[in-house]
């Protein structure tokens, strides 16, 4: 989802341009061969959105947040990464993530136990009229990398409508 818009496959909801803060929880972990991603979309339309993923390397699971604006996306013209960075080893599973929203100030936390979460990097200031959000799941580079899919246990708002008796 670098050029030419919203590539992966992904699940979109129609959403309200307020604060929220979005949680989901994958059962799926990613692992080496590098670039298996899953992660949460935030869209004003198919050409100006952030992603929020986690995603593989060779090596670890890394959490990257990136805005992409304009219909000639290309790294880096388009784009900016406010943070990419190593948060566990590889095959880590369950994992959740929580993206919260305030004004036009964004932050990405994870979780391995869903209770305890981690901000990832620093939060970031993004302009954006939210339309829509929902989830996605692939790999970054097409043929040369494994198919992969992801596994969502739950998709929730935290603050408009909790999932009040998860599992357990």
């Amino acid at each position: 989802m670098w050029t030419g818009g919203i590539q992966a496959p992904h699940i979109i909801q129609a959403a309200t341009d307020t604060d929220f803060e979005l949680e989901v929880k994958f059962e799926s972990p990613v692992k080496a061969p590098q670039y298996q991603e899953q992660g949460i979309l935030i869209k004003q339309d198919d050409f100006n959105f952030l992603r929020f993923e986690i995603y593989s390397t060779n090596a670890s699971t890394f959490a990257l947040a990136a805005i992409l604006e304009s219909a000639t996306n290309s790294l880096p013209l388009g784009s900016n990464i406010p943070h990419n960075q190593s948060i566990a080893a590889l095959n880590i599973a369950p994992l959740y993530m929580r993206i919260s929203r305030v004004g036009n100030l964004w932050t990405q936390s994870y979780s391995t136990d869903g209770i305890n979460f981690t901000i990832v990097g620093t939060a970031f200031s993004h302009s954006l009229t939210v339309t829509g959000v929902g989830i996605y799941g692939g790999n970054a580079t097409g043929g040369s990398s494994p198919a992969f899919t992801a596994q969502v246990d739950y998709f929730e708002n935290v603050l408009e409508n909790p999932i009040t008796n998860e599992d357990n």
